[in-house]
């Protein structure tokens, strides 16, 4: 029976080729900008913002077993089965979720910074970027954060909240 980490190592190679395929997908839009923008340079670095998910997903891809071990706590016994009705199987599902809202959210966000990017550039300001496109972007930033709630778990949020709020203090214990 494959361990939790297995499952982990799966989801973290299928983000890796999904998260390429986002890159390539985000340098064609940025091209198709470019090329309607009269080949303005400042978009080539939009287009720029592929190469480090580029790397991240390389990253993922090659060291799928490193990212499933630091996402998951440290257990006495290493490699056990993982039984489908106990909490850490449910843990993993939602962790799975988190990764799959978080790849698909990730796209939109550089969809909507790309296009607060091109307006500011064409406009001036953000006056002219809409409601619609607000609220699209506030959607973008809820679904990420639920994401990563998802992937990191209650606990793990509020103790890098504790972490952060007792930053340079001596006595750093996170709440229960």
């Amino acid at each position: 029976m494959p361990s939790r980490e297995d499952f982990v190592a799966i989801a973290t190679r299928l983000f890796a080729v999904w998260l390429g395929i986002q890159a390539i997908r985000h340098v064609f839009t940025s091209y198709a900008a470019w090329r309607q923008m009269q080949e303005d340079p400042a978009v080539l670095y939009m287009m720029g913002a592929a190469v480090p998910m580029l790397l991240i997903a390389w990253l993922l891809w090659v060291f799928p077993l490193t990212v499933a071990r630091k996402l998951l706590p440290v257990m006495k016994t290493p490699g056990t089965p993982v039984a489908w009705a106990s909490a850490g199987a449910m843990e993993i599902g939602l962790a799975l979720i988190g990764f799959w809202l978080l790849a698909s959210s990730l796209g939109d966000f550089f969809y909507w910074l790309t296009l607060a990017f091109m307006t500011v550039r064409l406009d001036g300001n953000l006056a002219s970027y809409g409601a619609d496109n607000t609220a699209s972007t506030v959607a973008t930033a809820l679904e990420m954060a639920i994401a990563l709630w998802l992937i990191l778990g209650h606990r793990g949020i509020l103790g890098a909240f504790v972490r952060l709020r007792q930053a340079g203090t001596r006595d750093i214990t996170p709440a229960p």
